[in-house]
């Protein structure tokens, strides 16, 4: 028989010269980070097996990825990388490696492919226009000119593309496009007009996948009027002030329509709408807004209990996550899924203090400590998450440390986001997980916070929050300069610095979506490091410092990576513990 050929796994840096311990440091974060990664995210034998060679030149999985075969290729802007080799490395990475390199001096690792390239994509938000009407549709309905044009943008122009056969898009996804375009050819309910914007027409919609049941949610979004009450969240479908005879009766046929496309099953999870006076590119309302008179106005009109979508976190088993569709969601929850153990590994490293503090007991005592650092736990940790949606990064962390046998006595997780309906969401995932019960209050506290990242950005150096790690999630617009310097900037001044504060930040976590922004907020970040020529040589030097960095495609076919960089305030030219 033909022997098979085995690939040796990646062998450690060599020990006894300085390059060689930097490079060997480099070597087992990647490693753990790996374990972590591929124990949660892969369930297969053949998939881990390709995962463990972590320090190999190619991507993680670089066999999920196929060429796209689109037949909206041409027409829609959604993809632009087509083949898979593309797709793994795409052209913003050079830009990305270029910047790590010349800024921190650190080889940035490929990109972590963890999902595949086709039928990734469990949430779309889709544009409703009026467009010129095909023969059939001539044949079908002999009233009107138009009918209702369903899909995307095209680039550069407000001219709507249908996608009903996309390739990126979940299988439920494609049927529901193909549900909602046979109800709207024959409902009476008015399509937006940007030219002339008629009251209660349809703008858009937005379609959610539950993927453990296959059902859709639903989101309508329609134009109107702006009022001067906020209207809260309503389940009632009664409620005349928000839905009209011919709103109402479009939601009842599709409501119908939806038992024939889902054949054993009703295709759609709930249906949900949403009406709102904004003329911009804006979906939903921004109801936090303080200049905007109106507030977010939902309702719900068809669906069971708890009229929200589960998803599973980190972690095996995995805990569930609560996706109301007037809070925030990931487009991949797959690969979302396999970030979420890389934020939760260095939550549980030691933080730079507490390392310092140990190599200084050890130079006094002139004894080697015994154990690794990753092994000591902590008493307490504080941790702060801003842009936190329903808070799915932060309570993942908490149900990682949980399970680990040297998990901090106490944990604080105090998270804000600008939106009020992460806030719903986030306690109703605290309770389905089991974080508000009585067995884990004494080791655990949890604070949820509505307000701006300006506004809430003092609250990290408040005594009652004193976070000793930051973990963001900021928008495509990313962080602000005002962020940067009232969160980052007053951690490196001598009284963050000094070492009788328990908690003091020390780490911070950055997830970007955008890389323009990231790279933005991160030179404004290394701008805070002081000038060594001119500085004491007895004066200890304070600055972020890059730990680890490591790109995600969460988008396969498009020009995108998303980022997750760990910083952590150094202190150095200390010899002793003060």
């Amino acid at each position: 028989m033909r022997q098979q050929q085995q690939r040796a796994p990646v062998s450690a840096p060599p020990r006894g010269t300085w390059a060689g311990a930097r490079a060997r440091k480099a070597w087992n974060d990647r490693t753990l980070v790996s374990a972590a990664f591929v124990t949660s995210s892969f369930s297969s034998r053949r998939r881990r097996r390709r995962c463990q060679y972590y320090g190999q030149t190619e991507p993680l999985c670089l066999s999920l990825l196929r060429r796209i075969d689109c037949p909206h290729w041409e027409a829609c802007a959604g993809c632009t990388l087509q083949d898979a080799t593309a797709q793994a490395r795409p052209p913003i990475f050079e830009q990305v490696a270029t910047f790590f390199a010349e800024t921190f001096g650190y080889q940035l690792p490929e990109p972590v492919v963890a999902s595949s390239s086709h039928h990734w994509r469990t949430l779309a938000k889709l544009a409703v226009r009026c467009a010129p009407k095909t023969p059939h549709q001539n044949r079908v309905d002999k009233v009107r000119s138009w009918a209702p044009q369903l899909g995307l943008f095209r680039a550069g122009t407000h001219e709507v593309v249908a996608i009903p056969e996309c390739q990126v898009h979940h299988a439920a996804l494609n049927k529901a496009f193909k549900c909602l375009e046979c109800v709207l050819a024959r409902s009476a309910v008015a399509i937006y007009d940007e030219r002339r914007p008629r009251l209660e027409s349809l703008r858009y919609v937005q379609l959610a996948v539950e993927r453990r049941t296959g059902r859709v949610q639903l989101v309508l979004v329609g134009y109107r009027e702006p009022t001067s009450q906020p209207v809260a969240p309503s389940r009632r479908r009664t409620d005349a002030s928000l839905l009209t005879p011919t709103w109402r009766m479009l939601c009842d046929q599709l409501w119908e329509e939806g038992k024939r496309f889902g054949s054993k099953q009703q295709l759609w999870h709930s249906i949900w709408v949403h009406m709102h006076a904004g003329r911009g590119n804006a979906i939903f309302a921004s109801a936090h807004e303080a200049s905007q008179t109106e507030t977010a106005q939902w309702q719900q009109v068809y669906g069971d209990a708890p009229f929200i979508i589960d998803e599973p976190l980190a972690g095996e088993p995995g805990p569930v996550m609560v996706l109301p569709p007037f809070a925030f969601q990931q487009a991949n929850l797959t690969a979302y899924r396999a970030m979420l153990p890389l934020i939760g590994f260095w939550c549980m490293q030691p933080l730079p203090s507490s390392v310092q503090r140990r190599c200084n007991v050890a130079a006094m005592t002139s004894q080697p400590q015994v154990g690794t650092v990753a092994s000591r736990s902590m008493p307490v940790l504080r941790i702060a998450e801003f842009c936190a949606g329903v808070g799915s990064i932060g309570l993942s962390v908490v149900r990682q440390m949980q399970q680990l046998p040297n998990a901090p006595a106490h944990i604080y997780l105090w998270a804000s986001d600008i939106h009020p309906g992460g806030q719903v969401a986030f306690w109703e995932t605290a309770r389905r997980n089991g974080l508000l019960d009585e067995r884990v209050r004494s080791a655990l506290e949890l604070r949820y916070q509505v307000g701006s990242l300006t506004a809430l950005a003092q609250r990290v150096h408040d005594p009652k929050v004193a976070a000793s790690i930051v973990i963001a999630d900021p928008p495509r617009a990313g962080l602000g300069p005002v962020f940067i310097s009232e969160v980052l900037g007053k951690a490196l001044t001598p009284s963050a610095t000094d070492d009788a504060a328990s908690s003091r930040l020390e780490r911070f976590i950055y997830v970007s979506c955008s890389m323009s922004s990231f790279m933005r907020d991160v030179r404004q970040l290394v701008s805070f490091a002081p000038n060594d020529r001119n500085r004491d040589a007895s004066e200890p030097t304070v600055c972020w410092t890059l730990r680890h960095a490591q790109p995600y495609l969460f988008f396969p076919g498009a020009d995108h990576l998303e980022m997750v960089a760990v910083f952590d305030r150094q202190v150095r030219g200390r010899c002793r513990m003060s």
